[in-house]
């Protein structure tokens, strides 16, 4: 358990002040790094003019209105209409109520081992039973189908109102959608006058290569749902569709779903300045090339496989034991990753995290670099040496292994890397996979 004192960029810190390669980023919620200056002196700016007033539609306040306007020039057309919300759970609830009140119909349909919140209406669309029975009953009328079967696709009728996936299954392992497969669905839900509502609460805010993940797809949803990575750390969720399809939340009943904070100027002033910084430093696009780097380093018998896509990537490992382990020898390593569903571990950093594992500036301003070398292992022989020239760090780590050796190389500077070997029986590990450094062993 680590006591955080502060955060900056992509590291926390304890409160020894050390720190910790943060590959987390509150659960991909610190998309610009943490404590970001830029995302500050809007929440500053802000909260000095005003911080709340009423928002069911009696005043406009800017950064909200400046927000939706972003958000709608860089989305297609027919999604032009934004609710504000404090979550992306609540915002998952308020697009379930706008199905059926748009539609008529009650049945919704959801993927199974999907994840989507624990309200009340987003644990019901989860496919685990476990984790739901012990808070039933919950909202009835909900059926399930296998994420991309295109036979289960002839599930959706004439009585659904809406099909709710997430873009990329997220609990489930990370899973991509199949070629086609949302077309396929999208095109149902149109021969059955069914919305298709699509959660981006974690691909969404350019992790996966595009601002949205739908976008990777060849699939335009009727509705998405968001949050996370849009408040740059600070809690906001929001659903997006059309006007036309907003609008029947305005009349039987007024009001029909109505938030006291959403839409909170001082959160969208952050939220807003967190777009900004993904559209104009062109984060999105450089996901998929820091994508790459993870691939190539992230290179060892006990990885089965690599999902994912961009900066949503998830390790399989041979077993869960392992996964879990992974995540202790990292946080020795003073790096920070989580564990996920199926003996996985996932790697989600900010989205500003660097080819170094540093944090990339917000602005135009560059950012020194220097080599940070940690060792942490239950061996009883570990050796490292160090030498600095100009510009360029040479590390090297060398150990003994009865155990597991955990090295952690961040930087790479003018060509120069750190290197690692294990002369053990045990196995070696580089945690840091960012780094231009060589692991053997």
């Amino acid at each position: 358990m680590i006591e955080v004192s502060k955060a900056k960029g992509s590291y926390i810190y304890d409160h020894k002040n050390k720190r910790y390669l943060d590959f987390v980023a509150g659960v991909s919620a610190c998309s610009v790094g943490h404590c970001n200056k830029e995302v500050i002196n809007a929440i500053k700016d802000q909260s000095e003019m005003y911080m709340h007033v009423m928002v069911y539609g009696e005043f406009v306040t800017k950064p909200s209105l400046e927000l939706a306007k972003l958000l709608a020039k860089n989305l297609p057309n027919s999604l032009n209409c934004t609710y504000f919300t404090n979550s992306g759970t609540e915002a998952l609830e308020g697009s379930m109520k706008l199905a059926r009140r748009f539609t008529g119909r009650k049945k919704i349909i959801a993927a199974k081992n999907a994840y989507h919140g624990s309200t009340m209406g987003a644990l019901t669309l989860m496919g685990l039973e476990e984790r739901k029975k012990p808070f039933a009953p919950l909202i009835p009328e909900v059926d399930f189908i296998n994420y991309n079967s295109f036979e289960d696709i002839n599930k959706i009728d004439s009585q659904t109102s809406c099909v709710v996936l997430e873009t990329i299954q997220g609990s489930a392992g990370f899973i991509l959608p199949k070629d086609g497969y949302l077309g396929a669905v999208k095109k149902k839900c149109e021969d059955v006058g069914a919305l298709l509502i699509l959660d981006e609460i974690q691909t969404g805010i350019g992790r996966t290569g595009k601002l949205f993940g739908f976008e990777n797809f060849d699939c335009i949803p009727d509705v998405i749902v968001y949050g996370k990575g849009l408040g740059g750390g600070i809690p906001i969720g929001a659903f997006t569709s059309s006007k036309k399809l907003m609008d029947s939340l305005h009349i039987n009943p007024i009001l029909g779903h109505i938030t006291t904070f959403g839409g909170n100027p001082v959160i969208t002033a952050a939220a807003l300045q967190t777009l900004k910084i993904v559209l104009n430093t062109k984060l999105s696009e450089k996901s998929r090339e820091k994508e790459t780097i993870f691939r190539k380093k992230l290179n060892h018998k006990l990885i089965k496989e690599i999902r994912g896509v961009g900066l949503m990537l998830c390790l399989i490992m041979t077993n869960a034991e392992i996964a879990n382990d992974t995540v202790g020898a990292a946080q020795l390593a003073h790096t920070s990753v989580t564990a996920g569903s199926y003996g996985s571990a996932t790697a989600i950093p900010a989205i500003t995290v660097d080819a170094q594992g540093h944090i990339t500036a917000a602005s135009t301003n560059t950012v020194n670099t220097t080599t940070n070398l940690d060792i942490s292992s239950n061996t009883t022989t570990v050796t490292a040496t160090s030498s600095t020239g100009n510009n360029a760090t040479i590390s090297q780590a060398t150990g003994s292994a009865a155990g597991v050796m955990t090295v952690a190389h961040h930087d790479k500077l003018d060509g120069i890397a750190a290197n690692a070997t294990n002369n053990g029986s045990g196995s070696l590990s580089s945690y840091l996979p960012l780094s231009g450094g060589t692991v053997t062993g």
